[in-house]
């Protein structure tokens, strides 16, 4: 059903099959009176979460809450997701964990992180968004931890999804670490293909083992076709950078201890980073997450990065937040550890710019873009763009290139 209340989006009505004094009933009322306190969370389109509830003339519950498109995350789409390239799949698993973060940071749990509650948002024949929905069954936690509302679900029981504790103590609830578990599996699913991060093993519960391994040796099992499948994953873990694969260590490696998971927002942070830093190999063509290593992965040649011209030498660019200072340009004294540029990179795939200690001035025609935070956007086309530095004191204007490299 579909209800366009304000005229700028539809809405959905949801209909329950219990009465308000109902043990669900008052949970949903709980549930809806927090979600109507925060803003943030009223803002977000990505989110259906229930914003009304009424009771019909029979004495049922129903919730009013925004119309989200998409389909279920299946399996025949993880194929799909892969098949979008590698920086695709990276912007979906980063616009999942910020819905999660979202959620987390209004101090609700959704505990039924799964395939089921994740929709799919199509446009032009590709998979461009991921949509969270199914919230009711969550809890509400204090920013301590203390459980205020609890959950009323535990989760899917499908491959690795329900954390290790929640496995072993059925009395437990789910919290923001539970959350925190499904999140990474989600992520890992979605960066690889489908495939499950305990995959290897034939009962979920030894996930719960501190003896099983996080990753699996590809060489540990005598089975040809694990052995494959193994090679598979590490070789698609290879083509993540160094941050998240001690992200994916930091969740699943032995003992998988719950307060050492990386939050929503950690993973929202590096998975957009690396999303921003995926290139090809000009050698091998492998697709990789360029930040923080100069060579391919897989072949051992230098990666395509930009590379910047100083009286010193020629430094490449591929470190997130890289700065130049004053030694890179012959400064001494006090200038010397002074930070001349602070480069990153940008979802269009351009060189930011941001000035350091001191003032810069572009010497070409080529066009450069201003961004309102004072940084410079350098285009991705192949070619040079000549800066001048004023490290003022009477010193002369000391000249440097950004070389956006050409195949």
């Amino acid at each position: 059903m579909r209800w366009d209340a304000d005229r700028r989006r539809p809405w959905a009505f949801k209909l329950y099959r219990v009465p308000p004094d109902h043990p669900y009933g008052r949970h949903l009322y709980a549930l809806v009176e927090h979600c109507q306190r925060d803003q943030n969370l009223a803002r977000d389109p990505r989110l259906g979460l229930p914003r009304v509830i009424g009771v019909t003339p029979e004495g049922r519950m129903g919730a009013l809450l925004p119309w989200v498109e998409g389909r279920p995350l299946e399996s025949p789409a993880y194929r799909q997701i892969y098949l979008q390239g590698l920086a695709s799949r990276l912007w979906l698993a980063a616009n999942l964990a910020s819905q999660v973060a979202v959620l987390h940071r209004a101090g609700l749990v959704h505990a039924d992180l799964a395939e089921p509650n994740l929709l799919l948002v199509p446009a032009g024949g590709r998979i461009t968004g991921i949509a969270l929905i199914d919230m009711d069954g969550g809890g509400i936690f204090d920013p301590s931890g203390r459980c205020l509302l609890p959950p009323l679900v535990r989760g899917h029981a499908d491959g690795s999804l329900q954390a290790p504790e929640l496995l072993v103590d059925p009395q437990r609830l789910p919290d923001l670490h539970t959350d925190r578990w499904s999140l990474a599996v989600l992520i890992h699913r979605i960066l690889i293909g489908g495939l499950d991060p305990f995959f290897w093993l034939p009962v979920a519960r030894d996930i719960a083992e501190p003896q099983v391994p996080w990753p699996p040796d590809p060489q540990a099992s005598p089975d040809p076709g694990m052995q494959r499948w193994t090679q598979l994953h590490e070789r698609e873990l290879r083509r993540l950078n160094a941050r998240l694969r001690s992200y994916f260590q930091l969740a699943f490696y032995p003992p998988r201890l719950p307060n050492s998971r990386p939050t929503a927002r950690d993973w929202e942070e590096a998975l957009r980073i690396a999303a921003r830093w995926t290139m090809s190999c000009w050698s091998c063509q492998e697709e990789v997450v360029g930040e923080g290593r100069e060579r391919c992965p897989f072949c051992g040649d230098p990666l395509p990065h930009a590379r910047i011209h100083t009286p010193r030498g020629v430094h490449p660019f591929w470190q997130e937040g890289q700065a130049l200072i004053g030694r890179d340009l012959g400064l001494g004294g006090v200038d010397a550890r002074e930070p001349v540029l602070i480069l990153r990179r940008l979802e269009m795939g351009e060189v930011g710019v941001q000035r350091g200690s001191f003032p810069i001035r572009f010497a070409n025609a080529r066009p450069i873009r201003p961004l309102p935070d004072g940084t410079y956007a350098l285009p991705p086309a192949p070619g040079r763009h000549a800066l001048a530095i004023d490290p003022g004191r009477g010193r002369a204007p000391i000249r440097i290139e950004i070389e956006v490299p050409t195949r």
